[in-house]
């Protein structure tokens, strides 16, 4: 063995073990990196149950729930009468149309009797038109009053509280008894709309009129009028004249 090589020797060594330390540098620090990305399992005792009425209350606005409330406690009534079917309006010809709808209203008479009590409510409403029944058109629409014409209106579809289309095909609207949303004809989404407050009659003592039909020019009816309230279950009724 020459010089040369006797000297290279321990040159040679040493960079073989200078390679050996940063390799066992890097996979330590390799190690170390990718436990700390480990992501920790949860623990398997860990039990989460939601329930299918639970996922529904929670899509459903406040006041669709507090209206289901009520009418489970019992204190949800409805005018127990047959279809109020209701008369079909000439097209373009107001004066007509004034003339039947009032006729109508003189000779289907309803009345709300309130004890005074009620410190909030809802009015309910479901509706059908045409052959075979179905929901009602964009330009058809629900005229109601309660105590005086002043108090009423065509309800205002796009204020109701829940989806017009029902799941059986039928119109059905929901209202705030402080803010019954109505509007005038020609009807239309567009149209702007004013509030009445039904709430502050029913908090007096005493019997009102109620009078309401479908605005359309072929069939229609109104298969369900009622009223959830929050007070004593007998604190409202609704009736016909007729009974």
């Amino acid at each position: 063995m020459s010089e040369t090589d006797a000297s290279q020797q321990p040159n040679k060594i040493v960079v073989a073990i200078f390679a050996v330390v940063v390799v066992l540098l890097s996979l330590n620090f390799l190690g170390k990196s990718g436990s700390s990305e480990k992501i920790p399992e949860p623990p398997k005792d860990l039990e989460i149950s939601i329930t299918e009425e639970e996922i529904t209350e929670r899509q459903e606005p406040a006041p669709v729930q507090e209206f289901k409330k009520l009418k489970e406690a019992g204190k949800y009534v409805k005018l127990n009468y047959e279809d109020i079917v209701t008369p079909k309006f000439p097209i373009g010809d107001k004066e007509e149309s004034n003339r039947i709808a009032n006729e109508f209203l003189l000779n289907n008479p309803f009345r709300v009797y309130s004890d005074g009590t009620i410190k909030g409510g809802y009015l309910y409403l479901r509706a059908i038109a045409g052959y075979p029944a179905s929901a009602l058109s964009e330009k058809e629409s629900v005229y109601i009053y309660l105590h005086s014409p002043e108090k009423g209106g065509h309800l205002f579809k796009p204020q109701s509280l829940i989806a017009e289309l029902s799941s059986s095909g039928e119109s059905e609207y929901l209202y705030s008894l402080q803010e019954v949303a109505v509007t005038k004809l020609p009807y239309s989404n567009k149209n702007t709309f004013i509030y009445k407050n039904w709430l502050e009659i029913l908090q007096t003592e005493g019997s009102y009129f109620l009078g309401t039909f479908v605005s359309a020019n072929r069939y229609a009816a109104i298969k369900e009028i009622g009223f959830a309230y929050d007070s004593n279950p007998n604190a409202l009724s609704v009736i016909s004249n007729n009974n």
